[in-house]
């Protein structure tokens, strides 16, 4: 690793974001490029000999822990930092279990940004989650309104898709056939107005980690 210029791979779904953070990061670091696409990110932090992964979990074709996991698989050097929408201490750690080296909200200032960029690069853990879960929770409650209008059955299934359950094993703990659990989730996309899976995972995990998820699970 350059210890002067350490190479950052940036990947965001949101081109703006994804700039914002490479003039974030670039004071110390070499921004080597930037991601739009998950399956593009594991084969790019090798070819690029990236030092350091800013990840989103929420991108198309390649998300959530699967994204850590490859990239972590792909270039098994690199550091690998969250940056995320969706933020608590029970996603950060689920991160760091899945390879992670530090995990930071989206809701952070850019210098903590920074901080969490060089504390990685360190060799240390980092978690900056901004807000309090509770806070977070009740924010991503208020701006997905259409959750509330879900049946039982539907928050049961969106649930277990934030929580990475694959079709398979979503039939299996509902008792019914996959099917049956891709027709939930094509339903669920036009209910909560989203047109990608990236999207709906997005939701999902935010479900997953606000205090109306306990009630979908009884």
């Amino acid at each position: 690793m350059n210890a002067l210029r350490p190479r950052v791979l940036v990947a965001d779904d949101h081109p703006l974001f994804a700039t914002a953070l490479q003039q974030a990061l670039e004071p110390q670091c070499e921004v080597v490029g930037l991601l739009h696409d998950g399956g593009e990110v594991p084969e790019a932090a090798f070819k690029l000999k990236a030092d350091l992964v800013t990840l989103d979990l929420s991108m198309p074709h390649l998300a959530g822990m699967r994204l850590i996991r490859e990239t972590r698989q792909a270039a098994k050097g690199c550091r690998i930092l969250v940056v995320n929408g969706a933020a608590s201490r029970r996603l950060a750690a689920a991160s760091l279990a899945e390879g992670a080296n530090g995990f930071v909200a989206k809701t952070v200032q850019p210098t903590q940004v920074r901080k969490a960029a060089k504390t990685v690069l360190s060799g240390r853990p980092c978690v900056i989650l901004g807000p309090t879960e509770a806070q977070v929770a009740e924010r991503e409650h208020v701006r997905n309104p259409a959750i509330s209008k879900l049946s039982r059955r539907y928050r049961q299934v969106l649930l277990l898709i934030g929580r990475e359950l694959t079709a398979p094993q979503i039939a299996a703990r509902l008792k019914i056939s996959e099917r049956t659990v891709e027709y939930y989730r094509a339903q669920l996309k036009l209910r909560l107005g989203v047109k990608t899976l990236a999207g709906l995972w997005r939701l999902a995990a935010e479900f997953a980690e606000s205090p109306d998820a306990a009630e979908a699970e009884h």
